[in-house]
């Protein structure tokens, strides 16, 4: 069923298009207010602790897609490194980072080295209902593909003349492994759009289509378990 004439905060728009308003958001803490994160965990959406009910509408931003290397240190956010895709900004290569000795490296949930950087994708999404701000972070293969999707239906849309702003409702999709089989990853279906502004042209910054690598690292075949990681 399509949606329209609900009218994205305007000035909203200018601030999560300014890397540097996304990156001071992106260090809120979370649970309420500008910048709340919105993370995926084993099929359920959450605020903080709290659960986000599934097919709750949110006003998305593709346009302000960012990548953000970021480094963890004692459980705790030690440094940040953030790409605006719409700019054409991409991340460095990780053996361009420091801390390339592995034994050096903290142990893991699983009693191995476990690299300190971190490479995260984040959305800006917003409450229809009062232009509260929140942004969608994740570091999982499941949830880059879901921002992917997300990016390239937006600019073939952008491509066709549409304007404004999708609305999407939070949904669960599946990602097949060799390993685990199928596993739940998040899924923003498209349900309207709002607004008459112009559309960011970021078409030659995205990948194209959303196909998935033929191999993907073996401990990276999770149900999303790379998310649950400290802020």
């Amino acid at each position: 069923m399509k949606k329209e004439n609900k009218k994205p905060n305007t000035a909203l728009i200018t601030k999560v298009d300014e890397i540097d308003n996304l990156s001071k958001a992106c260090q809120r803490e979370s649970g309420g207010g500008l910048g709340a994160f919105i993370k995926f965990k084993k099929g359920v959406y959450f605020i903080g602790e709290n659960e986000v009910a599934i097919g709750t509408e949110l006003i998305a931003y593709p346009g302000s897609w960012v990548k953000c290397w970021i480094k963890f240190d004692n459980g705790k956010v030690a440094e940040r490194r953030t790409y605006r895709v719409s700019a054409g900004e991409e991340p460095v290569d990780r053996n361009e980072l420091p801390d390339l000795d592995e034994a050096l490296w903290p142990r893991g949930y699983n009693g191995q080295p476990a690299d300190p950087w971190t490479l995260q994708y984040l959305m800006p999404l917003e409450r229809p209902d009062g232009g509260e701000l929140l942004i969608f972070v994740t570091s999982s293969w499941g949830g880059k593909d879901s921002i992917r999707e997300l990016v390239d239906t937006y600019t073939k849309c952008s491509k066709r003349g549409q304007t404004g702003q999708p609305i999407v409702a939070l949904a669960v999709g599946h990602m097949p492994t060799k390993t685990f089989g199928n596993v739940k990853r998040p899924l923003f279906r498209i349900v309207g759009w709002c607004g008459e502004f112009p559309l960011a042209d970021i078409s030659s910054a995205i990948p194209v289509g959303s196909e998935k690598p033929a191999e993907k690292p073996a401990e990276k075949q999770t149900d999303d378990m790379d998310d649950e990681i400290p802020f």
